[in-house]
């Protein structure tokens, strides 16, 4: 069994975004819960993070039988087309959140499911 620690390392990803032709590197975490009886899994990040991007980087560790594989990680590229991040509600308050199952699926293409 894990410990909180190891948990929230693993859960923890990069996300690198361009935005006015210069790059921008924040984190977010992977969070699943369960809204409508419907499980969803999001990254949540900062909110000045990734509003007005060009395009955007996420950089996951690899796992393999749901152990983590440190060191090797996993890039996938998306254009702004292609993504939206949620925004909270009140402006003053600084989240966003990205559904995962949302996304083009790209991982496949690299082979790694």
């Amino acid at each position: 069994m894990t410990n909180i620690p190891e948990q929230l390392g693993q859960s923890t990803i990069r996300v690198i975004v361009k935005r006015d032709s210069k790059l921008f590197v924040g984190t977010g975490f992977v969070f699943k819960f369960v809204s409508n009886a419907i499980e969803k899994i999001v990254i949540v990040t900062n909110k000045h993070v990734v509003e007005n991007l060009e395009s955007m980087k996420l950089i996951f560790t690899e796992a393999q039988s749901d152990l983590p594989m440190y060191g090797s990680k996993i890039e996938i590229e998306y254009g702004k087309s292609e993504i939206n991040w949620i925004f909270h509600p009140d402006a003053k308050i600084d989240l966003a959140i990205l559904e995962l199952n949302k996304l083009p699926n790209k991982v496949n293409s690299k082979g790694k499911i």
